[in-house]
């Protein structure tokens, strides 16, 4: 795995790719998510959502972003497979 930015997250998410969101909190579990791609139909993400579009199975379940899926203390990494030759 290497790690993304969320903007790259997003942009692998919406061509098909792979792509996992982490955050490591030191005072109890971390949580994790993957990042679904955008437009999909049904989708409702809360309005005043930011950073990447995630399905979230935690405190809340459903389509969420970032700042809806993570705690706004957690720092947030994006991870996706490595491609050939990296």
């Amino acid at each position: 795995y290497r790690q993304v930015t969320p903007k790259e997250a997003q942009r692998i998410a919406n061509e098909g790719g792979f792509v996992v969101a982490a955050s490591e909190n030191p005072h109890g579990h971390g949580h994790v998510a993957t990042v679904r791609p955008e437009g999909i139909e049904g989708d409702n993400p809360p309005e005043d959502g930011n950073g990447p579009l995630l399905s979230n199975i935690g405190r809340t379940v459903g389509v969420r972003n970032q700042n809806w899926a993570f705690p706004k203390t957690e720092t947030v990494r994006y991870y996706t497979p490595r491609s050939e030759g990296d």
